[in-house]
């Protein structure tokens, strides 16, 4: 038998040496173990990759849907809720106005108002049955509207006409039975303006990632302002022509100023587009043509204790006022369509993305499926070839009468067919993972009587760059 405790240790070394968890990886997936897995595995990981970006996408462009739509609810709440608080400044300025002259003409816009507030009443809160603290507030301005035209504008109405003259101004104090300055519509206003406020905040958290969407929203915000700040000019000029008292004169003027402020802003956002600030220009020279020869006239008139000549001229500044309230109209007609518009095109923009991004994931996926098959067909005739050369060299080894022995980069045997087998007589695998030096003699120095020294595989390899050509030594002695 061979003595095998003289390599013991160096195959014992080689097969216990410690492999790191990368290393043992890359030995893995380099090897030829499971090769079908794991081209089929490469190909499964590429397609879920894939997917999971197209998905992510997806997903974000579900998430920016979901945005507009809050944005455009968020937008149509306060442009609802603001101009309810103009058809409350328009309902009292009709009021106002009737008292002041006892024309009928006055009635039918008072009325029409009048069912105009319930009817956007109505629309807000069916935009606001989420929140219950909005849909509260809500109906507390109907409460308060309905009280004031049950306890204040009827029967004052009513007064009016079976007077049949323009109240005193001992009849519009504070006292007097002709009240213009009540605070139940206040509290309206009070309420509409929180409402607006915590929207305009939910809002400006919604809009922080497009342009066009941020200057519409504030187009939509500034210009119910704009065409309130108009009738609560008409309004104060009424309230002053029917009491004579300077705090509607001071509010007036208050108005006024708040007039130029939102039409300042206005300008500046709607200064690309020619024609919204064409008709913006124009519906600033009609309110100040309207002042100069309607309001101004009419206040100096009445201060200068003229009340025939200041009702005089109420037609002509209604008639301009209805000149101003189209154009309002007109331009907020158009403002809303740019927004639905721009609105449309963004949503246009983000189908054909998203269409895009699903045409290239799935041609992706398509071609990544189609040219692995193909590699996979082509490695499987590869693989049947090698497997038949294999065979071949295998039956050419396994019965040639040559002893012949494989060896690692170690010198560690690897595989002995059976003529080396039967050669150095060894039983089945019994030299395996062995170093190939015991099969080679011991060599002897040049001294005198030294004694055999083993032969170093170092210094096999050597001579002949990795090819070795050595003798053996047989079970029997034989060189």
């Amino acid at each position: 038998m061979v003595d095998l405790s003289v390599d013991a240790t160096v195959a014992t070394v080689l097969k216990s040496r410690p492999w790191s968890i990368f290393g043992r990886i890359g030995d893995w997936l380099f090897s030829q173990r499971h090769f079908h897995l794991k081209l089929l595995s490469g190909t499964t990981v590429g397609v879920i990759v894939i997917i999971f970006l197209a998905g992510v996408f997806l997903l974000v462009t579900l998430r920016i849907h979901y945005q507009d739509a809050l944005r455009t609810h968020t937008i149509e709440v306060i442009r609802l809720s603001s101009l309810i608080e103009n058809d409350i400044a328009s309902l009292e300025s009709g009021h106002r106005g009737f008292l002041l002259s006892g024309s009928e003409d006055y009635i039918a816009p008072f009325e029409k108002k009048r069912d105009l507030i319930k009817h956007r009443i109505e629309d807000l809160t069916a935009l606001i049955l989420d929140s219950p603290r909005q849909r509260k507030r809500v109906m507390k301005v109907q409460e308060v509207v309905q009280k004031w035209l049950e306890t204040v504008a009827t029967p004052e109405i009513n007064a009016r006409r079976s007077k049949g003259s323009a109240p005193t101004a001992a009849e519009t104090s504070a006292a007097g039975s002709f009240a213009l300055g009540n605070s139940l519509l206040d509290q309206a206003r009070e309420v509409l303006q929180s409402l607006q406020d915590e929207e305009q905040i939910v809002l400006n958290q919604r809009m922080h990632d497009q342009e066009w969407a941020t200057q519409s929203a504030q187009i939509l915000d500034f210009l119910p302002k704009l065409e309130r700040s108009v009738v609560e000019m008409e309004k104060e000029k009424r309230g002053y022509l029917l009491t004579g008292e300077n705090s509607f004169a001071e509010a007036d003027k208050r108005a006024v100023a708040d007039f130029y402020t939102y039409n300042g802003y206005l300008s500046i956002l709607v200064a690309n587009s020619p024609t919204q600030a064409q008709l913006l220009a124009e519906i600033r020279a009609s309110v100040e043509r309207w002042i100069d020869k309607s309001a101004v006239p009419q206040i100096n008139a009445k201060r200068a204790g003229k009340d025939a000549e200041a009702l005089a001229s109420i037609g002509t500044g209604e008639t301009m006022m209805t000149e101003i309230r189209q154009m309002l109209t007109n331009f907020e007609k158009n403002e809303l369509n740019l927004y639905e518009l721009r609105a449309s095109s963004a949503a246009h923009q983000r189908i054909l993305r998203t269409s895009a991004l699903a045409f290239v994931a799935f041609f992706a996926v398509g071609l990544l499926v189609i040219s692995n098959s193909y590699g996979f067909v082509l490695v499987r005739r590869q693989l049947a070839k090698l497997e038949g050369a294999e065979t071949h060299i295998r039956s050419v080894i396994e019965n040639i009468l040559d002893g012949m022995i494989t060896v690692d980069g170690d010198g560690v045997i690897r595989s002995m067919n059976p003529a080396a087998k039967k050669m150095f007589g060894c039983r089945d695998n019994e030299m395996i993972g062995h170093n190939f030096t015991r099969l080679v003699p011991k060599r002897y120095e040049t001294e005198h009587d030294a004694k055999p020294v083993i032969c170093n595989w170092t210094e096999i390899m050597r001579p002949t760059s990795g090819r070795t050509l050595a003798l053996g030594r047989t079970r029997k002695h034989v060189t």
